[in-house]
This record gives structure tokens, C-alpha cells and sequence, in this order.
């Protein structure tokens, strides 16, 4: 009894000890897998399977989807190789961004853009000594861009365009030694644009935010080659000390915001396109179109409190003679007021008799212009008296007036009056119809079921024989 007791405690422990041994365990996957796992569990939807075959079973993350590694060799044996990167674009990732990615300590490239992760940005995430690339975007996530992100001092590229980020952005990017590409686009930022030069940033996209404020005259950096401030509320003046902080080559996109004023006529501001200021009502200067109007130009036109440019004739001529500062009669003074009021008179009858050589040209214009306009209509009846076939512009420039009475006939071919007898309201009708079809203005020509009525409507000649 007792031995068979003995036996099956035996199998017990044996059975026991194989299904231990069967059981995966945590303590084989090293820190980065298990900070990954952690990301996994907090998302809310993975549809295309992207993360299936991340488990506790392997030693390390490394064959991962989305996931690269580096060897280390100063690390311990069991985690030589360290996650370095996690790329994981438009996966249709569904969830916050787990605090635990900015715990990877070896962690340099994370990319999540294009899926639908939504919550803040962990502040545990800007925290990572080496990250250099952190590309989030394309999905929900909101809130305020905490101050921390002037910590990462290696990053290089930051791209948060199309979330829905609010709040100030944090001044302290420019203080980040490494930085240069960022792209902020897309969002709900407000207040305004950060202080200072971006030492090495290249590419600043900030456009479609809230911005407002002005442009600040230190803005810039000597290594910028693209700046867009496009599609915000910035307003007042642009700066001219911009241009001296700002590459001559520099792309620069400022429109459809509320800046004023002129342009500055430095580069780079005036190599650009005209649609880089485009949007800005009340911009003015080369490139645009609309030119600033210089207060010390005078204006082209008089206005309507100026005077006639006749000649000035004052109300004393006698007043303010040279040669006497008191205003009293100077000797001789008689004769020049006689001399004064001949010159004013004789000026005055120029400006008139000017006029009147206007007048005069004028009204030989007109009435050559009229001349030939009455020599032309003989002409055109001369040539319908005498048989000869009009044009069509001639036709549709014949009076209306010839149509009344006994003159209408006077259109027909001469070949032809013999047999009128009987038939002149008929031609009479013919021809109205004719000239109201070749009326210069379409809308006063008849359509052609208009046409048709008037057509029934003439009599035939076997009714104007009756």
C-alpha cells in the first residue's frame, strides 16, 4: 500500500515539474520587450494584426514587426542587443501612446504617424536621452505640447503635423542644438511664434495653426531653407531685421495672414513668388501687384478743393511790390500796377483764347465727322436706287426711317418695280422682316418662330390680286 502511495506522489511531481517547465516565463523577454508589451496592451485596436507576433516568448524584441535593434557591447550578455527604433506608420493603431516607449533607453527613432492614436503626448516620452526622430503624425492627439520637449537634446526631427495639439508652442525649441526639421502643421496652436533663432533647424512648418501676435524681428536662423507661417493671425508689419536673420535664399511662405504694410525691399523677401504674400489684404510692395502709395508723392489728379489752372490773379495788385517788405506804395509804384494788371490781363486772355481754339477743333471734328456720315447714307442710297447688292453691314446700318411710307419701295431692283402693282404691302413686309432678321443687337432679332408667324401672316399675291 505504501509503495503504491509512493509511486503516484512520484508521477504527481513529475507531471507537476513538466507543466512549469512548459510555461513561458516574463524573465526571458529582457526591458524592451517587456516596455513594448506594455505599449501593446494599452492599445484598443490593432484590425491588421501589426502587433500579433509580439510575445513573451522570445529572448528579445528584435525580430519584431516594426521594431530594430542594436548591438551594445558594453550591456550584459543577455541584452546586447537593444531596441533603437519602433516604425510602425499607418497601422491603424487605435489607443493612447504608452509612457513606457520613452522608458526604451537606447530608444532613437519612434514613428506612429498616419493611425488613430488619440490622448496627450506622454511627457515620460520627451524624456528619452537619445531619441532623434519622433514622427506622430496624422492621428487625434490633443492637447498641449508639454515644456519638455526642449529636453531631447538629440533630437533632430519632430513631426506632429495634422493632430489636434493646442496651446503655446513651447519656446524652448529654439534652445535645441540638433533640430533640423519641424513641423508643427495642422494644428490648434496659439500665442505667439517662439523668440530667437533656430541654430541649426533647416525646414519650420507651422502653417494652418492659430498663431497671432507679430513677426518678431529676431525670427530666423542661418540655416533655414523653408519657412511657412502660412493660414495663421499674424499681424503688423513685417520686420526688416528679419532679412538680416534669414538666408538671401530662403523659401518664405507668409500668406493668408493679417500682416499690413510694405514689403521690405531686402532679400529674401523680394525673390520670392507673389503667392507667398498672397492673402494679406493690406500688403503692399514688390512682389504683389499692389504697389504702397508714398505719402511724399503728390497726387496724380487734383482734388476737389484745387483750383482752376488759370492764371492767379490777386485781389490787390498793388499789394506786396518788390522791393518793399512793409506793403506801402513804392515810388513808381502806379506804373507797375498798370505794367502788373496788363501782364495778369494778358495771361487771362491767353487761357481764354486757348479755350477757344479747343472749342473751335472740336467743332471741326464734328462736323467733318458728320459730313461723312451723310455722304455714306447717300451712298448707300444711291446704290439701293440704282440696284446695286448691299453687304450685310451695310444693310443692318440702314436707317429704319427708310422703311415708312412710299420710300420703302425704293429698296426693291430696279428689274423688278414692274411687277409691284399690287403687291407693295407684301414687299412692304418682306423687307421689315428682312431688317429686323439682320439687326445688329441679337436680342433684337426675331426667332425663327417669330419669323414663321410674320412670314403667315404677309399676303400672298393671289390675295393682293383679289
Amino acid at each position: 500500500m505504501s509503495s503504491s502511495m509512493a509511486i503516484s506522489l512520484l508521477l504527481l511531481l513529475l507531471l507537476l515539474g513538466a507543466g512549469h517547465m512548459t510555461q513561458p516565463t516574463a524573465a526571458a523577454l529582457n526591458q524592451d520587450g517587456v516596455l513594448l508589451l506594455s505599449f501593446k496592451f494599452s492599445l484598443l485596436a490593432d484590425p491588421l494584426a501589426s502587433l500579433a507576433g509580439w510575445g513573451y516568448s522570445d529572448d528579445t524584441p528584435c525580430a519584431w514587426n516594426g521594431v530594430v535593434c542594436m548591438a551594445f557591447p558594453s550591456s550584459s550578455a543577455s541584452e546586447a542587443a537593444r531596441v533603437v527604433s519602433v516604425v510602425l506608420p499607418n497601422a491603424q493603431l487605435v489607443g493612447p501612446i504608452a509612457r513606457e516607449l520613452g522608458l526604451i533607453e537606447h530608444l532613437r527613432h519612434l514613428d506612429l504617424s498616419g493611425n488613430a492614436l488619440n490622448g496627450t503626448v506622454p511627457v515620460e516620452l520627451l524624456r528619452a536621452p537619445e531619441l532623434r526622430v519622433l514622427s506622430l503624425a496624422g492621428n487625434g492627439i490633443n492637447g498641449a505640447l508639454p515644456d519638455q520637449v526642449g529636453q531631447l537634446r538629440s533630437l533632430r526631427a519632430l513631426n506632429l503635423a495634422g493632430n489636434a495639439l493646442s496651446g503655446p508652442i513651447p519656446a524652448n525649441l529654439t534652445l535645441l542644438p540638433n533640430l533640423t526639421a519641424v513641423s508643427l502643421a495642422n494644428n490648434f496652436f496659439s500665442g505667439a511664434l517662439p523668440v530667437g533663432g533656430f541654430p541649426a533647424l533647416q525646414v519650420l512648418d507651422v502653417s494652418s495653426n492659430l498663431l497671432n501676435g507679430t513677426l518678431p524681428p529676431d525670427f530666423g536662423g542661418a540655416a533655414l531653407r523653408y519657412v511657412n507661417l502660412s493660414s495663421n493671425r499674424l499681424a503688423g508689419a513685417i520686420p526688416p531685421e528679419m532679412a538680416s536673420r534669414l538666408p538671401p535664399n530662403v523659401t518664405i511662405d507668409l500668406s493668408y495672414n493679417n500682416l499690413t504694410g510694405a514689403i521690405p525691399t531686402l532679400a529674401p523677401f523680394t525673390v520670392q513668388r507673389p503667392t507667398a504674400f498672397a492673402g494679406n489684404a493690406e500688403l503692399c510692395g514688390r512682389p504683389l501687384d499692389s504697389l504702397c502709395a508714398s505719402a511724399a508723392d503728390p497726387p496724380i489728379n487734383g482734388t476737389a478743393r484745387s483750383p482752376p489752372a488759370i492764371a492767379a490773379i490777386p485781389k490787390n495788385p498793388t499789394e506786396a511790390l518788390p522791393g518793399d517788405d512793409t506793403g506801402a506804395p513804392a515810388s513808381g509804384s502806379g506804373q507797375q500796377g498798370r505794367m502788373r494788371m496788363a501782364t495778369i490781363i494778358a495771361i487771362a486772355a491767353g487761357d481764354v483764347a486757348g479755350i477757344a481754339v479747343l472749342v473751335v477743333v472740336f467743332m471741326y471734328v464734328y462736323q467733318v465727322r458728320k459730313k461723312r456720315q451723310r455722304e455714306e447714307a447717300a451712298k448707300q442710297r444711291m446704290g439701293l436706287v440704282a440696284g446695286r447688292a448691299l453687304t450685310s453691314l451695310e444693310l443692318c446700318q440702314w436707317s429704319s426711317a427708310e422703311e415708312s411710307g412710299q420710300q420703302v419701295f425704293r429698296l426693291a431692283d430696279a428689274a423688278l418695280r414692274g411687277e409691284m402693282a399690287g403687291r407693295e404691302e407684301a414687299l412692304a413686309s418682306c423687307l421689315r422682316l428682312g431688317f429686323a432678321c439682320c439687326a445688329m443687337a441679337p436680342h433684337k432679332r426675331p426667332s425663327m418662330k417669330e419669323v414663321v408667324a410674320a412670314m403667315d401672316r404677309i399676303p400672298s399675291p393671289s390675295s393682293s390680286a383679289q
